[in-house]
């Protein structure tokens, strides 16, 4: 299963004397979907013989997790987050990006208290920690880490001070957050989650201080909707391109962040334009609809409740 798309390979001669002699065929599809061990007819909404497989779509639900940039994370709104995601049982999570900070290897802390605080390995144990929640919040789930600019941090600290060590497996961040044994995939590059949709971080490219502005432009790049972190501003933008009355529609859904902002120490003046939130995604029938959920103080509403 890939996007929501399952191929079943299928004998069309069988199928072709099945249906001579009147068997119907949502029940020689029921039929070989059991025999795959996939889901049953009654969650597909479309499918179609090509070159003789049967390709159809199922409905899938992606929960988006914005950047947590531990140990700088809001655990109270983690919590929450997690009480949805529970409830909400996605067959997809997905990180957007930063997932950690990693102060303690960033250049601006280079010969500067930080980089001897001796804190790594806590920021790094405290991460895995938020990803075997999530785990288990979401047992059954694809997880994805989209890479962001603070995650290239680890690695980037290893080849430009200790290059030695860069072959190491340990000198990835992957493998010391343990993502393998928690079925978590690492994208270090964009990456498709529906057929409509691609998950970027942000920092791809230079992006804009004018909210949704930078999600318009990847629209725009990429033909397709995108779902973006990084600028830790949640916004949900639409778009549509027209021949005629022909119309093709897309989004542009920034998650915001999970930080605890009075935590950050590089906010000089208390300033930020930044809000907490989370990003929701159905896809259906090939067709992707957002949902983004923001939380001004930690707090928000779904689905008539207050969190």
């Amino acid at each position: 299963m890939t996007n929501g798309t399952l191929v079943v390979p299928l004998d069309v001669n069988l199928l072709a004397r099945l249906s001579e002699h009147h068997f119907h065929l949502d029940l020689i599809l029921e039929t070989l979907l059991l025999e795959a061990h996939l889901p049953p007819l009654h969650v597909i909404h479309h499918f179609s013989l090509l070159c003789g497989k049967l390709v159809y779509m199922t409905t899938t639900r992606t929960f988006v997790v914005p950047d947590l940039q531990a140990p700088y994370t809001d655990m109270a709104f983690f919590k929450r987050m997690l009480r949805v995601i529970r409830a909400y049982k996605p067959d997809r999570v997905v990180q957007i990006g930063d997932l950690i900070d990693l102060p303690e290897v960033s250049h601006w802390n280079k010969h500067q208290h930080g980089e001897y605080a001796g804190t790594l390995q806590a920021s790094l144990d405290l991460t895995t920690d938020m990803l075997v929640e999530i785990r288990r919040a979401a047992p059954d789930a694809d997880i994805h880490v989209k890479e962001g600019n603070h995650d290239l941090r680890f690695e980037k600290y290893v080849n430009q001070y200790a290059p030695a060590l860069s072959g190491l497996r340990s000198s990835s961040l992957p493998e010391q957050l343990g993502m393998d044994g928690l079925g978590v995939s690492y994208e270090r590059k964009p990456f498709l989650i529906a057929p409509d949709v691609l998950v970027l971080h942000g920092h791809e490219r230079a992006y804009s201080s004018i909210p949704g502005k930078y999600e318009l432009e990847r629209i725009r790049q990429h033909g397709m909707s995108v779902i973006t972190g990084h600028t830790h501003t949640p916004i949900l933008v639409r778009t549509a391109q027209a021949v005629g009355f022909d119309q093709t529609h897309y989004f542009g859904m920034n998650v915001g962040h999970a930080m605890d902002v009075k935590q950050v120490g590089y906010i000089g003046d208390g300033y930020m334009n930044w809000c907490q939130g989370f990003g929701l995604l159905e896809t259906d029938n090939g067709v992707s609809y957002p949902t983004l959920v923001t939380a001004p103080n930690g707090h928000f509403r779904w689905r008539g409740h207050t969190y």
